[in-house]
């Protein structure tokens, strides 16, 4: 559902005309794609999707739900925390992961270290886009692909405004805000972000690898 754009918009209108009952699910925190490149209803693209249901909640007798499906079955609760921070207006996930297992939670991690950590944790390497290397021994994908992926632990090669935001609370832009969502929860245990930190810096809810 969170995908959905344009004059995509405009047939689930037709359809909420229609007779049948119509049950529409998705998490407007994963829109990084969109199925439709016209200019139309641009203010609903990505995370505004749900203005769209809004705007059409007393047209169509529409019933939102935003309750139910706020339980994380994948992050353990550190991960699902942080990833919370990207959208604070929404309503906060909580997780039902609680497994006991070393190393879990949000790490920055120097370049220095990648080797070791690779070794150590074999967690993918998650990206921006191809112009971001990352260690060639080890397997790789770029943010979007790895839409609907789990993984025990992932290791995140942010960009310049993704540090920002990590950093100094910058807002990211919707698409890129989006997409790192979707890197930061494809973990189950552990999410690692490169940051060659000096011992001043210190993020709530990351912890310095060493």
């Amino acid at each position: 559902m969170q995908d959905l754009a344009g004059y995509d918009l405009e047939f689930l209108d037709k359809l909420f005309l229609s007779p049948l009952e119509i049950l529409l699910v998705g998490d407007p925190r994963q829109g990084t794609f969109s199925t439709n490149s016209s200019a139309k209803h641009k203010q609903f693209r990505r995370s505004n999707i749900l203005d769209y249901f809004k705007s059409r909640k007393m047209k169509f007798n529409l019933d939102i739900d935003s309750q139910s499906l706020n339980v994380n079955h994948r992050c353990v609760s550190e991960i699902c925390d942080f990833s919370n921070k990207l959208y604070p207006d929404m309503i906060a996930t909580t997780s039902d992961n609680t497994s006991e297992i070393e190393h879990k939670g949000v790490y920055f991690l120097r370049q220095t270290d990648v080797e070791e950590y690779l070794q150590k944790y074999s967690p993918i390497q998650l990206r921006q886009s191809k112009s971001t290397d990352t260690h060639p021994a080890y397997p790789t994908l770029n943010f979007g692909v790895s839409k609907g992926l789990s993984f025990d632990r992932v290791l995140i090669y942010p960009t310049k405004p993704i540090l920002d935001w990590i950093i100094r609370g910058i807002e990211l832009k919707p698409t890129s805000k989006c997409k790192l969502y979707v890197a930061i929860t494809r973990a189950r245990y552990s999410v690692a972000i490169l940051y060659d930190y000096n011992d001043n810096v210190n993020i709530c809810g990351i912890t310095k690898y060493k």
